[in-house]
């Protein structure tokens, strides 16, 4: 059985414990998504003492952290995310408060494999309890994982015919061009400064 808590603010030992959760968890997806994914430290430390920011924290029968996750409808407070979109989209659920963000959820591994779905399960249940709108991203290397929040938030709504959407609401594409090697004169690019 596992512990949740939601905490505004992080600090000492919580927020370091913290860390080193995300930093392990999310420092693999640099290697595989265009954008980066982990926050710099200061970064982190800056949202564990944003109180416009909840910190769900899962704890196991040990009391060691399992699982972290942000999520806030503040939208505000999260700087790579437009609020004029929700608003847009969803005007009376914005004006209300009820447009809710996750910033990011990170399980710890060896976990119990129940752990992530505990976590978003809780936290689908204060937006559903308000009739909220919930939004989080994934990159591409995690879209398998998109289409399983899908499914299980589906069913905690009450199954397809709850009236329960599960909307893709944007796609960021990133292209890659290669020029071909044969452009290169003596081991550097014609006209380019280094």
């Amino acid at each position: 059985m596992t512990k949740v808590d939601v905490a505004r603010l992080l600090a000492g030992d919580e927020a370091g414990t913290a860390w080193q959760l995300y930093e392990q968890q999310f420092t693999v997806l640099n290697a595989h998504a265009v954008q980066r994914h982990l926050m710099k430290e200061a970064e982190f430390y800056y949202v564990c003492q944003d109180g416009n920011v909840e910190k769900w924290r899962l704890f196991d029968d040990h009391d060691q952290l399992v699982g972290l996750a942000t999520y806030t409808n503040v939208l505000e407070s999260m700087p790579l995310i437009s609020p004029e979109y929700f608003a847009a989209r969803y005007p009376e659920q914005y004006a209300a408060g009820q447009v809710w963000y996750c910033g990011f959820v990170c399980i710890a591994n060896g976990a119990d494999s129940t752990t992530f779905l505990e976590l978003i399960t809780r936290m689908y249940r204060q937006a559903a309890a308000r009739g909220g709108v919930i939004s989080l991203d994934f990159c591409g290397f995690n879209n398998d994982l998109a289409q399983l929040v899908k499914v299980a938030l589906t069913r905690l709504a009450g199954g397809p015919d709850s009236g329960f959407q599960a909307v893709r609401a944007d796609i960021q594409t990133y292209w890659v061009y290669v020029t071909p090697r044969d452009h290169l004169v003596n081991g550097a690019a014609q006209g380019v400064r280094r």
